[in-house]
């Protein structure tokens, strides 16, 4: 018996909905992002990643760095080069333990005139008198 060349038996499968088939024959097809408003509210864009090694054996530590959909748009922000809202994410992993440092900044339109916040530390330009950073700290330890 004759068997179909394994480009007819791909397009065949990739109109089953059977997953496991699809992923035996590695046919994935991409997500139509604009048919979900939602998910763009929750995909981070990586802006950097760093692997260091620590100075302290058998330690290695990950840093990465996305972009998270602005909270507050602002016409002068891209003129001003005033970062997007960022979420930092730091991983150690050790002999015996994994912590997650994760750090999220946004961009927030301040509550009154006079608020100040001691962590609003990244630049604002001229956005300074009416914008701080909202900062979240999140440390997370895995035994």
């Amino acid at each position: 018996m004759l068997q179909l060349p394994i480009d007819i038996i791909k397009i065949i499968i990739s109109y089953t909905y059977n997953i496991d088939l699809r992923r035996q024959y590695n046919i994935y097809q991409k997500i139509k992002l604009n048919n979900f408003d939602k998910i763009n509210t929750v995909i981070r864009i990586l802006k950097e990643y760093h692997l260091v090694y620590s100075f302290e054996p058998n330690k290695i530590k990950y840093n990465y760095q996305y972009h998270l959909i602005n909270s507050e748009e602002n016409d002068n922000r891209f003129e001003e080069h005033v970062d997007n809202d960022m979420f930092y994410v730091e991983i150690i992993v050790d002999c015996e333990t994994i912590n997650y440092n994760i750090e999220i900044f946004k961009l927030k339109l301040k509550p009154h005139p006079d608020y100040t916040n001691p962590y609003d530390i990244f630049y604002k330009g001229n956005l300074t008198s009416q914008y701080y950073w909202e900062t979240t700290k999140i440390n997370y330890l895995v035994n």
